[in-house]
């Protein structure tokens, strides 16, 4: 349970307050060392959830030599959102640099959602499918820059 703090992120203000108390319910948070990897370039998703940056600071690295540094993640910042949402292998290498804490969000939680929550589930999975769109729209603006230089 992360109670209070969602409330701490613009990107939960469309959600009242009831809902805000429920995924505060659900979501559980963890805290890693510097050095954890959340996930490996080609390793396959062990577990479909999405992670929210509570606290600390995550470097999200692509495939390619040299391998290239795609985002920084700091608090209020969202990680995973594809493997929750898709599963398959991973796409880029998440490392903390920092003690991290998280609070997870996996695909038992959004089934849970649909079945006893369901208008909170539907603003959940836009929150999630906004995220994406936007991740999209910058690594196309990132890949475009590179191939312009």
């Amino acid at each position: 349970m992360i109670q209070g703090h969602l409330r701490r992120f613009p990107r939960f203000d469309p959600i009242d307050d009831a809902g805000v108390r429920i995924l505060e319910r659900l979501m559980r948070a963890k805290r890693l060392p510097a050095g954890h990897v959340y996930s490996r370039v080609g390793e396959r998703i062990r577990a479909r959830r999405a992670l929210l940056i509570l606290e600390g600071k995550v470097q999200v690295v692509g495939a390619g030599e040299p391998p290239l540094v795609r985002a920084t993640l700091v608090r209020g910042d969202l990680m995973g959102v594809l493997g929750l949402v898709h599963g398959g292998r991973a796409t880029v290498t998440a490392r903390a640099l920092v003690p991290t804490t998280t609070a997870a969000l996996d695909d038992d939680d959004l089934a849970r959602l649909a079945r006893d929550h369901p208008a909170l589930e539907a603003c959940v999975q836009l929150l999630l499918a906004t995220h994406l769109a936007h991740h999209s729209r910058a690594m196309r603006d990132r890949v475009a820059a590179q191939a312009a230089s």
